[in-house]
């Protein structure tokens, strides 16, 4: 955090998680930025998406193109990174609240399936 502070901080400025998947057809899934508001605008910030392309860029070594774009809005808590309710026997409504759903949603999933199938 501080060297990032120091070399680039408007990348803390975007809450910026640079992570990558390489979807089955070669293409690169590349994410995010994070932005927090209890009413998020309709308008993403092209500024972000000029950061994380820049920042892909470098860690790839070359440029990139984008092909789509995605745009996540998620419930987020004080209280605790996961909300998990049984509202009913055998049934649970299960979401990630803070910026940690893409790096955890399948192991996630696999332990609450477990978890009622026990």
């Amino acid at each position: 955090r501080e060297r990032i502070a120091r070399e680039s901080p408007e990348l803390l400025d975007v809450v910026m998680n640079l992570m990558s998947t390489q979807r089955p057809d070669g293409a690169l899934v590349l994410g995010d930025t994070h932005h927090y508001a209890r009413t998020p605008p309709p308008f993403d910030d092209e500024h972000d998406a000029e950061l994380l392309l820049r920042e892909g860029a470098r860690l790839f070594g070359r440029p990139l193109r984008v092909l789509w774009r995605w745009r996540g809005i998620y419930a987020t808590s004080p209280r605790a990174e996961f909300l998990v309710a049984e509202p009913a026997p055998g049934l649970r409504v299960v979401s990630v609240t803070s910026g940690i759903g893409m790096t955890t949603a399948f192991g996630l999933a696999n332990t609450m399936v477990d978890d009622l199938l026990r």
